[in-house]
């Protein structure tokens, strides 16, 4: 459960076919859902959500680190922007 993995882990390794390939820190990891893809590893929900967002024109931070600090920066932008 990668949402686990977020929460608990500083670290992430995959390992494929035998060999590491990728080892770095768990925020690194999650930081960029398309490395998770390609490595057919689903982000976490709130990730895929925030990258969607972004997609969308949205300006998260990449402070927002869980699912209630993403909705309340999204009811932020939208007062701000009407």
């Amino acid at each position: 459960d990668m949402e686990q993995v977020y929460k608990y882990c500083d670290e992430v390794v995959v390992v494929e076919d035998g060999k590491i390939r990728f080892h770095d820190s768990t925020k690194k990891f999650f930081d960029d859902p398309e490395l998770c893809r390609s490595m057919n590893i689903l982000p976490p929900a709130f990730i895929q959500m925030k990258d969607s967002l972004r997609k969308s024109g949205f300006e998260i931070p990449d402070e927002i680190n869980d699912i209630h600090s993403l909705a309340k920066e999204i009811v932020r932008q939208v007062k701000k922007h009407g």
